[in-house]
């Protein structure tokens, strides 16, 4: 926090798991207001369960400072671009403030610099889904900031067409394949997975004239796929 300014909201994570319905409230507090001077001050922890938790807290520290350090964390929402995606943390030059990263919670937040789980490079993430990254700025050992921020990659879209095919009145239908529209990054069809399989609104003996042809049957890791029917041409018999 900034000396002078209103006091930050205190926030906190869970290494473990609730079970949805449970009791399980969490109450944080510290003595730092906006008349306290620049120092540390705990952050204490305390809960309230159902009974069914063998709970363990660990003391946070509110670090107030003359200045705000020109702190500032960012998640991000993006669609699948084949790019490596991460959170963004950052600090101004002249705070002399370090940026550690981990993919987990630590529990001991005594010595970060020497932790096994943390890095100084951000995790990143690039097929879709979402990756929770935790920060930590520290300062000649001192934790100033510490929290969490996701990356969440969502599918892009991809659509699937079938082909115009042609046909003699008599034939079984057929198709001749499909077309894809929406790959990034320079992929192919070499992502998607399965056969296409096709449905008609023709069927053999029908008369000659334009029917559909409806793709389906596929699936790719970081794309949502739409289907566009293309078209049977049914040529009469001379």
């Amino acid at each position: 926090g900034v000396v002078g300014e209103d006091r930050k909201e205190l926030t906190y994570s869970i290494s473990g798991t609730v079970v949805e319905g449970d009791l399980f409230e969490v109450f944080l507090d510290t003595t730092a207001d906006s008349a306290s001077p620049e120092g540390d001050y705990p952050i204490t922890v305390s809960v309230w369960t159902s009974g069914n938790y063998e709970v363990t807290t660990v003391k946070g520290v509110y670090h107030l400072t003359t200045s705000d350090l020109g702190f500032k964390a960012e998640g991000t929402n993006c669609v699948y671009d084949g790019q490596e995606h991460g959170i963004r943390v950052s600090v101004s030059e002249e705070s002399g403030a370090k940026i550690y990263y981990s993919k987990k919670a630590l529990s001991d937040t005594s010595d970060i610099a020497q932790n096994p789980d943390v890095t100084e490079a951000v995790p990143t993430i690039k097929n879709a889904g979402t990756l929770e990254t935790y920060y930590y700025v520290v300062k000649d050992g001192t934790l100033l900031f510490n929290g969490v921020k996701s990356v969440t990659v969502k599918k892009a879209e991809l659509t699937v067409t079938a082909n115009d095919a042609e046909i003699l009145q008599g034939e079984d239908p057929n198709n001749a394949g499909v077309s894809y529209e929406g790959f990034v990054n320079g992929e192919d069809a070499s992502v998607v997975k399965g056969t296409p399989k096709y449905t008609y609104n023709y069927k053999k003996g029908d008369k000659a004239g334009n029917y559909y042809i409806l793709p389906s049957g596929l699936s790719a890791d970081n794309y949502t796929i739409t289907y566009r029917k293309g078209t049977l041409i049914v040529n009469a018999k001379q």
